[in-house]
């Protein structure tokens, strides 16, 4: 089933109910990639329900579950959805990952939600997880959005260092990105 997960879902979903009639379960892997498909396909509901299904019958869910799940809701700003799962995900005891985090701070970032990334921010650096530097890249470029340019570069400084942020404001293909990053013409 695994092997057919993401190249074809009819397939994938007719043999977990064919095992499912047979009276065997599938694993947790094939799970998560039927997961992951689906919200690839834009087919939350589906998802969803897989993702219940795997709490009611017992195969254990970790972080790799939800996040196939968030990353097709967060790829399609169902931001409301995908906070419900978050809480879900608490709720069941599952710590958040660099993953999830990641995965917000793109959503976040696409939609211009400045307050969340630092909320984020705030939760990564609770749990100690260290932001890379492509983590701050989608932080400043949302900052480009909102036209909030020397604030967030100051914050991302003061955590980063000089060299850090030197390297973030080269990655932007576009050089008047990273001009406007530096210094806001529009001030």
């Amino acid at each position: 089933m695994q092997s057919h997960a993401g190249s074809d879902l009819s397939r994938s979903l007719g043999l977990l109910a064919d095992r499912q009639a047979a009276g065997a379960r599938p694993t947790a892997a094939a799970y998560a990639r039927l997961i992951r498909a689906l919200g690839c396909a834009g087919r939350m509901l589906e998802a969803e329900a897989l993702l219940l299904e795997m709490r009611r019958l017992g195969p254990r869910l970790d972080a790799a579950h939800y996040n196939a799940l968030l990353e097709g809701l967060l790829a399609r700003a169902h931001l409301r959805l995908a906070g419900r799962r978050l809480l879900q995900m608490a709720d069941d005891s599952i710590a958040r990952i660099r993953r999830t985090y990641m995965l917000l701070l793109d959503a976040y970032a696409r939609v211009g939600r400045l307050e969340d990334l630092r909320w984020v921010l705030g939760e990564m650096r609770h749990r100690g997880i260290r932001l890379d530097t492509a983590g701050y890249h989608r932080l400043l470029l949302c900052c480009i959005q909102e036209k909030l340019y020397s604030k967030e570069i100051t914050v991302a400084g003061q955590e980063m260092g000089k060299k850090h942020v030197d390297q973030v404001l080269l990655e932007p293909a576009d050089a008047d990105l990273a001009f406007l990053m530096v210094s806001d013409p529009f001030e």
